[in-house]
């Protein structure tokens, strides 16, 4: 019996019309799994689709996902010698799981997967980077409030797992604001009129 449960989610609005045919209901615009599948792994033309589909249909992206189009950026841009064709490990992380990890079977579907039999990390031992920093009670197996997906993603499209382990990474390790200890569990976002990132230096 699998302990691995996989989950996603859609956004839908209420159909609108300017035709002046009444149209009831409601319309999926968008979904997540994964993070960061749409906007890293899925190209451009195929987004809306994207969106607008459900994980059972998503055996139809599978080639722009084993022949990645910013694996060949980053080559073209940084030299970084991403694997650009038969991305197997890229189908494992954000289509099917991984093996031995969160595994859920051969069928392609983005869904965040958690093993929920892997222990979980202790909070002062656990590791930004996840499974590939060596915790796998981490990203790619669930997802944690300290979880860096921008730079777990971006390592994983370099080719981490095929063994090209460069150190990519977003410059942004950790929230400006510790992580409440109780529900629900994200800090109060940053007020906008005092927050003064971003503002430029005199």
């Amino acid at each position: 019996k699998s302990s691995t449960i996989g989950v996603w989610s859609s956004t839908d609005r209420k159909n609108v019309t300017v035709s002046g045919k009444v149209r009831k209901g409601w319309t999926q615009v968008s979904r997540i799994g994964n993070p960061l599948v749409n906007e890293v792994v899925v190209p451009t033309p195929f987004k809306d689709v994207w969106n607008r589909s459900a994980p059972v249909n998503d055996k139809q992206f599978a080639g722009p996902v084993v022949k990645p189009v910013l694996a060949k950026l980053m080559n073209d841009l940084y030299k970084l010698n991403a694997p650009e064709n038969n991305r197997d490990d890229l189908v494992a992380v954000f289509g099917t799981g991984v093996k031995g990890l969160n595994f859920t079977g051969t069928t392609v579907a983005d869904m965040l997967r958690l093993n929920y039999s892997i222990p979980v990390t202790p909070s002062d031992k656990d590791n930004r980077l996840g499974v590939i920093g060596g915790d796998n009670g981490g990203f790619p197996n669930g997802r944690r409030l300290g979880d860096d997906v921008i730079d777990i993603a971006e390592q994983v499209m370099a080719g981490f797992l095929k063994g090209n382990k460069v150190p990519l990474g977003d410059g942004v390790n950790a929230g400006d604001v510790p992580a409440l200890t109780a529900f629900p569990y994200e800090a109060d976002p940053a007020e906008g009129f005092t927050n003064t990132k971003g503002l430029p230096k005199p």
